[in-house]
């Protein structure tokens, strides 16, 4: 697929089944998320062939769409948007999330652990329906650092106690930031 499409940016290594860990029994691919953004193309592809026209594969070709539209709006234009590209990326964001929930609920029903709703679906809406509107174009302020920092807090807030947690975070956060000899 590489080769065909010309891809620059590319992951590290073969996707294989070695790549896929597992989180409290939820798989993840185990890699840099931009080069899983790269790879949302071959997932709309692979969504494609392998639509036999169930609701199932509607709603996994559909996702795989909408992020892919998300991305394309965001590196085909400037720093401000126009409104109509606005509305598309707040009305995608919605129709996202709620394709992605059916197909939750889905894997739920089946006891199957295939389609996990996390917290960063929210934080997707809230940048598309109002941060897009306020700061422009989000290639222009949101980086994948944003993301790594939440786990680096998960990390350092599961070392806290919770009659403690908000000050410490803060503290050791601020220790691990701007004190290089603090690991």
């Amino acid at each position: 697929w590489y080769n065909d499409t010309k891809a620059t940016t590319k992951l590290r290594g073969k996707l294989t089944f070695e790549r896929i860990k597992t989180s409290n029994d939820w798989p993840k691919l185990k890699c840099k998320s931009v080069a899983v953004r790269h790879l949302l193309r071959y997932a709309e592809k692979l969504a494609s062939d392998n639509n036999s026209g169930n609701a199932h594969d509607q709603r996994r070709l559909a996702c795989c769409t909408i992020l892919q539209r998300f991305y394309d709006t965001c590196d085909n234009n400037g720093r401000w948007l126009p409104q109509d590209e606005l509305n598309e990326l707040a009305e995608g964001a919605r129709t996202f999330l709620g394709t992605y929930a059916n197909l939750a609920r889905e894997s739920l029903i089946k006891k199957e652990r295939t389609w996990e709703l996390t917290a960063k679906f929210h934080l997707h809406v809230h940048l598309c329906e109002v941060q897009a509107k306020a700061f422009g174009n989000p290639r222009f302020f949101w980086t994948y650092a944003d993301e790594d920092l939440q786990r680096v807090m998960k990390g350092v807030a599961l070392g806290c106690h919770p009659l403690n947690l908000a000050p410490m975070v803060l503290y050791k956060w601020m220790l691990a930031k701007f004190d290089s000899d603090v690991s």
